[in-house]
């Protein structure tokens, strides 16, 4: 019994944490990017998955990701270039907690697979710095 009240506490204090964190970032948003922060609900975009599943193939130098929002009340997709790492547990998974900040769009190609080619540009928002809580909710590794 006394091991669910801690758990529920520990969720109680990420998330407190995170909004504060989240809050936190907001005085910075003009010079180091827009915060954000939630829960990982896909490890691929849901446009990108959607224009896939019809026979396109696009071109993600990095990966996409797609997060269900602390503030919101829908789900957002963002944009990972390769050359920005997890500064928590080291990747993103479904159901982790994410915090971070991101910047312009950055525009993702795809190309119809089939006759005739047709072409779809996606613009996701670019993350630029992010850290994960490690798993569903978990208290550790979280750092940004």
């Amino acid at each position: 019994m006394s091991k669910i009240f801690i758990r529920t506490g520990i969720i109680i204090l990420v998330i407190l944490f995170s909004t504060k964190l989240v809050l936190a970032f907001a005085g910075m948003s003009s010079s180091f990017g827009n915060p954000f922060g939630g829960t990982v609900t896909n490890t691929k975009a849901t446009e990108i998955q959607n224009l896939e599943d019809e026979n396109y193939s696009c071109i993600v130098a990095g990966s996409t990701i797609e997060i269900n929002p602390i503030v919101g009340s829908y789900p957002k997709s963002y944009y990972i270039p390769a050359g920005v790492s997890d500064k928590g547990d080291g990747s993103a998974s479904s159901g982790d907690w994410i915090l971070g900040l991101y910047g312009s769009q950055t525009p993702i190609i795809c190309i119809y697979k089939g006759y005739p080619i047709q072409i779809q540009t996606v613009n996701l928002d670019t993350i630029m710095l992010f850290g994960t809580s490690g798993g569903a909710g978990a208290a550790g590794g979280l750092s940004v």
